[in-house]
Order: structure tokens, then C-alpha cells, then sequence
């Protein structure tokens, strides 16, 4: 009979690692994903060149002219002389001014240039005179003769008045202003709201002493309807005798 079994054996050391096995298919790609967001703005670009200018003066074909004649004494006759238009400050200095009945543009756009001096009236030279139904006060100026200035103690300049007057491209029109200074010059320059026509400039110097009463004539057509001729007569030489200005009156042919 035989024996019983014996005891089981140890176990014996793993065996060696078997190779790896090919490399499967790839599957499908997947769906496309959703956009994301949108990123910020870049920074600003730089700023282009500057273009051309436009045209300065608008291309047509105005006149413009001014020249004055001294005139010790004169009588005016705003009613006759200035059919257009006229305007009077008649030795007012508080506003109560004169001026043609059915005009009145000299008038709203009249402005004294005060630049610190200061108003005053005195006699004048000149007579000048209205008939009262063509002022607009309603009352007329018979020989007057008290003129509106403004004067400058010291030795400053840069005061006097500034004025428009309307112009059109179908005419030439003429525009009067009597004038006086004293001690001193004064410009008047001129300009056509449209540019049509170079500015113009005239001068009246008087010296150191004594008044000039003057009249300046200005002619001016523009290239456009609808414009206006701007004026202003300002101080710029002082002779040192406290000058002053005055005006007396305009007219508009």
C-alpha cells in the first residue's frame, strides 16, 4: 500500500513579462466645440496724417476800397445822403441813438470798443440833421451839433468802434463814416464776410496835437448775396495827450 503525500513545493519565480500587444485604431474625432468668448478690443491705432486745408476765401471775384478825405467842418444830411441806411449817436452816450426809420442794421450791429477808456461829449465841427419821419426816434436832428467819443488818459491804445453793413454780389454800395481823432492814429480796417476780396486798411494820424474830423469812403461789392462788409476804427498810435476818438455818423448809399 502505498505511502501518504507528501508536503507541496514552494512556489517558483514569475515567469518574464510577455511583449505589449500592437497599437489599436484611432477612433473618430470628436464634435467641434462652442466658440468661446470674444477677446478685448486692441489698442488704438495711431492718427493719420492732417489733410489739406479747404479753401480760405470763397472763389469768386468781390471789391473792397477805403480812402479818406479830411473835413474841418461839413453839414450832413443823413436823410438825403443815407438812403440805404444811417446811423447818429448824437452826443448820446446813454444809448438813445439815431437811426433811418426803415434801416437800423448800421445801428444794431454798432459797438464801441472801449478797451478801458472812457465815453464823453462834446461840440463838434459838424452839423448833421434828420427829417423825423425818416428817424426812428421819431424826432428829427436840425444843425446838430454834439458828437459821442471816447477818450484815453494816459498812454494806451486799442479803443475806437467796429460796425457792419450789409453787402450783396448785384452792386457796389458806398458806405460813409465821419470820424475825428485827436492826438493820435487811427485805422480803419476793412472786411467782406465772404473773403472775396483782400482786407483794406487807411490810416489817419493827426500827430501830437489837434483834431483831424475826417470822412472815410468805403466802396465794397461781395462775390455772394447775403454778406456784409465789417469795419472798425481803432486807436493804435497814442501821441501822448490823452487822444480820443469820436464818431459822428454813417451813411449807406
Amino acid at each position: 500500500m502505498p505511502g501518504p503525500a507528501g508536503p507541496v513545493g514552494a512556489t517558483g519565480p514569475a515567469g518574464a513579462q510577455g511583449q505589449s500587444g500592437a497599437q489599436g485604431v484611432v477612433g473618430p474625432a470628436g464634435p467641434q466645440g462652442t466658440p468661446g468668448p470674444q477677446g478685448p478690443a486692441g489698442a488704438m491705432g495711431p492718427v493719420g496724417p492732417q489733410g489739406p486745408s479747404g479753401p480760405t476765401n470763397y472763389p469768386g471775384s468781390g471789391s473792397l476800397n477805403a480812402s479818406h478825405t479830411l473835413a474841418p467842418s461839413s453839414v450832413i444830411n443823413l436823410s438825403v445822403e443815407g438812403a440805404r441806411d444811417w446811423f447818429a449817436p448824437a452826443g448820446s452816450t446813454s444809448g438813445n441813438y439815431h437811426s433811418k426809420m426803415l434801416g437800423g442794421q448800421i445801428m444794431k450791429s454798432f459797438d464801441w470798443v472801449t478797451a478801458g477808456g472812457a465815453f464823453f461829449a462834446q461840440g463838434s465841427s459838424y452839423s448833421i440833421n434828420s427829417a423825423a419821419s425818416d428817424d426812428a426816434t421819431g424826432l428829427s436832428l436840425a444843425s446838430f451839433k454834439t458828437d459821442q467819443g471816447m477818450f484815453m488818459p494816459g498812454s494806451g491804445t486799442g479803443f475806437g468802434f467796429r460796425l457792419r453793413a450789409p453787402a450783396n454780389s448785384s452792386e457796389v454800395r458806398t458806405l460813409k463814416l465821419y470820424c475825428s481823432v485827436f492826438s493820435g492814429a487811427l485805422t480803419l480796417t476793412a472786411h467782406l464776410s465772404d473773403g472775396s476780396a483782400a482786407d483794406v486798411t487807411d490810416v489817419v494820424d493827426v500827430g501830437g496835437a489837434g483834431y483831424n474830423f475826417f470822412v472815410w469812403t468805403v466802396s465794397y461789392q461781395s462775390a455772394r448775396d447775403g454778406q456784409e462788409v465789417e469795419l472798425s476804427g481803432i486807436l493804435t498810435t497814442n501821441r501822448g495827450s490823452t487822444p480820443n476818438v469820436k464818431f459822428i455818423a454813417a451813411t449807406l448809399q
